[in-house]
C-alpha cells in the first residue's frame, strides 16, 4: 500500500474515533468542527495524489477549483448552523416561557377557585386564613405564589454551549 492511501486511511480511521469520542463525551459542535477539519484535509491529499493521475494541467485546475468550492461551501455552511444555534435555543427558552406561564396561570386560577370555595362553604374565617392554610407553603415574600414551573426557573441553565439535552433533562 503506498503511503498517500496510509495517510487517507489513517485521517479517516482517526477522524471517525475523534469525532464519535467527541460525540459521546456530549460536545456535538467540537466534534462537527473537528470533522470539517478531517474532511478538508481529507480533500487536500485528495487533490494533491490527482496531480498524478491527470495529464492536462486545466484538469487538475478544474479539480482543484471543485475542491476548494466544496470546502467553502462546507465550511460556510458549519458557520451557519453553529450560528443558528444560539437562536433556536432561545426561540425554544421562549415557547417554554409561554408555556409555563400558562400553566401556572391555570394553577393560581384553581388554587383560587379551591380557596374562594373553601371559604364560602365556612372552612375559614377569612380569605387570608385560607391561603395561608392551603397554598401557605407556595407564597414568598410579599405572597408572590410559586408555582411547580417557578420551582425549575430557580434553577440556571447552563453556561455551556454544548448543553444540547438541557431540554430533556429531568428537572
Amino acid at each position: 500500500m503506498r503511503s498517500d492511501n496510509k495517510i487517507l486511511l489513517g485521517v479517516v480511521g482517526i477522524g471517525s474515533a475523534i469525532y464519535v469520542a467527541i460525540m459521546l463525551a456530549g460536545l456535538p459542535w467540537l466534534a462537527l468542527g473537528l470533522l470539517l477539519v478531517a474532511a478538508i484535509i481529507f480533500i487536500a491529499i485528495l487533490v494533491g495524489n490527482s496531480k498524478a493521475y491527470t495529464n492536462q494541467i486545466n484538469t487538475y485546475r478544474i479539480i482543484t477549483v471543485v475542491a476548494l468550492l466544496l470546502i467553502t461551501a462546507h465550511g460556510i455552511r458549519f458557520a451557519f448552523d453553529y450560528s443558528r444555534k444560539d437562536f433556536q435555543k432561545e426561540f425554544l427558552l421562549d415557547i417554554r416561557g409561554t408555556i409555563e406561564r400558562g400553566v401556572a396561570k391555570s394553577d393560581i386560577m384553581e388554587k383560587g377557585f379551591y380557596i374562594y370555595r373553601a371559604v364560602q362553604q365556612g372552612e375559614y374565617e377569612s380569605i387570608t386564613a385560607a391561603t395561608d392554610s392551603i397554598i401557605g407553603d407556595r407564597l414568598l415574600e410579599n405572597n408572590v405564589y410559586l408555582s411547580d414551573f417557578d420551582k425549575l426557573k430557580l434553577r440556571t441553565p447552563s453556561d455551556k454551549d454544548d448543553d444540547a439535552d438541557f431540554f430533556l433533562r429531568e428537572r
